[in-house]
């Protein structure tokens, strides 16, 4: 039996996993201080009594090149510095996996979801950030120094709306759930709502979100030609609201109109506990 632990900035997603089927899971708040202990207890219930042999973590943040710790994680500072790694492997005598949440989000959907007919696919995670993460040959790409594909923080708009890594105009800014507090002063779930109900200010803040989604899709295309982009994350339950206004700006704007007519645009099959469960699987990279 093996575990997955996917740490997000609002939401600590956890699974117990055998023989690739779910027997357990856990979803509670993330904790903002005493991290090292709130992981600790967090795989013990997951655990209970079962003979563990791997332990994945994901974590949003670059993790430092030997994949122990999180060097910087602008939107969960408490993870910063903490090595996983060396605490979990002492405490629970097994061996112990760190990855990027992304990461562990697009090897997820590659193994067992939406990717699984796909070998070069790009992930997307939607939520208080925007994180990616992205296959090549049905192998993860980590780049040369472990922090590649962090889309979320390429410049989509020069001199923009500064981002919580120090930079402006990221991405996040535009595609997460950071621009709806910024653009209409709720969260995407109350916004959700309201367009549900017809609300003409929310439906255009989603058909302006879907806008900026399609150029950064558009901008990874155009690097990277994907079989596919596989999308994620709590805003993804608004789906209908912004997906097609995405998908026609990203095909706008790709170069290649053989990429733009063939690359696909998929919704999360594994959804809330896609990335625990690519978490693990990390032994499997």
């Amino acid at each position: 039996m093996y575990i997955g632990i996917d740490i997000g900035g609002t939401n600590t997603t956890g699974v117990l996993m055998k023989n690739k089927k779910v027997l357990r899971h856990i979803k509670k708040k993330t904790a903002k201080s005493e991290f090292g202990d709130f992981i600790g207890d967090f795989i013990q219930k997951l655990k209970e009594n079962e003979k563990i042999e791997s332990i994945g973590l994901g974590i949003p943040g670059i993790l430092n090149e030997v994949k122990s710790l999180v060097i910087v994680s602008p939107n969960l500072r408490s993870v910063e510095n903490i090595n996983f790694k060396k605490l979990l492997s002492e405490k629970f005598k097994t061996k112990v996996f760190i990855e990027n949440d992304a990461n562990c989000f697009v090897w997820g959907e590659y193994i067992l979801g939406a990717g699984k007919s796909f070998n070069n696919i790009v992930g997307l995670t939607l939520g208080s950030g925007l994180g990616s993460g992205v296959i090549i040959g049905g192998e993860l790409f980590n780049g040369a120094h472990g922090a590649a594909s962090e889309f979320g923080h390429h410049i989509i708009k020069a001199n923009g709306i500064k981002c919580h890594c120090g930079n402006r105009g990221c991405w996040e800014q535009y595609a997460s759930s950071q621009f709806f507090f910024r653009q209409t002063g709720m969260s995407p779930k109350t916004v959700c709502e309201k367009a549900k109900g017809g609300n003409e200010k929310a439906l255009r803040a989603w058909k302006y979100f879907g806008y900026w989604l399609g150029i950064g899709i558009a901008n990874i295309v155009n690097i990277l030609d994907p079989e596919a982009i596989i999308i994620g994350g709590n805003i993804t339950s608004a789906w209908d609201y912004f997906i097609k206004e995405a998908r026609k700006n990203a095909q706008l704007n790709i170069f290649s109109s053989i990429s733009a007519k063939k690359v696909s645009i998929l919704k999360s099959k594994l959804g809330y506990q896609a990335g625990a469960i690519g978490a693990a699987n990390l032994f499997k990279k």
